[in-house]
């Protein structure tokens, strides 16, 4: 592993600034450091092309142009909200069920915490908005809706909204997590 930043440490731990901020002395060195985890970021977004959602109606589109779209649709709102949005579905290949928490705990470090509770609840959010059911209220639902709301309008049939192209991704992804 290469890591691009130079941190205090001790045999095999970093003490990291992110570590310190949060009272701990250090984190393990194995753990993935900024150029480490933009590359596999980087690396699950490009591997979204080859990967379609398994729910029925959704098969029309690949995760990454998903992703794209609703990074898109994000972007009207905010740069956090494009960032979730093209983050929120990367780790499906890794787990289908609980891909928001993974995801939600890789950029953890570098998003609000509502935006971190929006990734890990927002499969909640969806399946609110798609089954009409009770909608969870938590100080973040407002954003949670909304990245819901986008991510219906990524599977619309004709979907004429602009979407990011992978370089605007790829500048997205530099920015939260280089």
């Amino acid at each position: 592993m290469t890591c691009v930043r130079s941190y205090p440490q001790v045999g095999s731990w970093i003490a990291s600034p992110h570590a310190q901020r949060q009272g701990l002395f250090a984190i393990p060195r194995r753990c993935v450091i900024t150029s480490d985890r933009l590359h596999e970021v980087t690396r699950l977004l490009h591997l979204a092309d080859s990967h379609t959602d398994p729910n029925p109606g959704r098969d029309h589109i690949t995760g990454l142009d998903h992703a794209l779209r609703v990074a898109a649709l994000g972007s009207k709102v905010s740069d956090e909200l494009a960032f979730v949005g093209l983050v929120h579905d990367l780790a499906r290949p890794l787990s289908d069920v609980h891909h928001g928490e993974v995801i939600a705990e890789v950029v953890r470090d570098r998003v609000s915490e509502a935006a971190y509770q929006v990734l890990r609840t927002h499969g909640h959010y969806q399946a609110a908005l798609l089954h009409d059911t009770p909608i969870p209220d938590e100080p973040w639902t407002h954003s949670a809706v909304q990245l819901a709301a986008f991510e219906a309008a990524s599977f619309a049939a004709g979907y004429a909204r602009p979407e990011l192209d992978v370089d605007q991704a790829h500048e997205l992804l530099e920015r939260w997590l280089g």
